[in-house]
């Protein structure tokens, strides 16, 4: 059977105004004057003011700006096709 995850709730923006410490007006200013300053947002509904940010996204966001290593392994990156070179060898 495959691996069950657990499924983290979207964050809305009292959520998020009380991880990084703002009030909800102040977030509402920084999207529309300064969104670098705050993790990419999306909005559920077009027509109404649903805005939400994912867990995950403001995790790794929150780290990066702290200068902290991700929890997420980074990607391998894969070899081209063919045998690999000899060490030293003629190129």
């Amino acid at each position: 059977m495959d691996q069950i995850t657990t499924i983290r709730p979207l964050l809305t923006i009292e959520d998020l105004g009380k991880i990084l410490g703002y009030e909800k007006k102040s977030i509402y200013d920084m999207i529309y004057r300064d969104p670098k300053n705050l993790p990419p947002v999306f909005k559920l509904n077009s027509r109404t003011r649903a805005l939400r940010w994912h867990p995950e996204v403001v995790d790794r966001w929150i780290r990066e700006r702290a200068g902290l290593p991700s929890t997420s392994p980074e990607p391998t990156k894969k070899r081209g096709p063919g045998r690999p070179r000899k060490e030293g060898g003629p190129r």
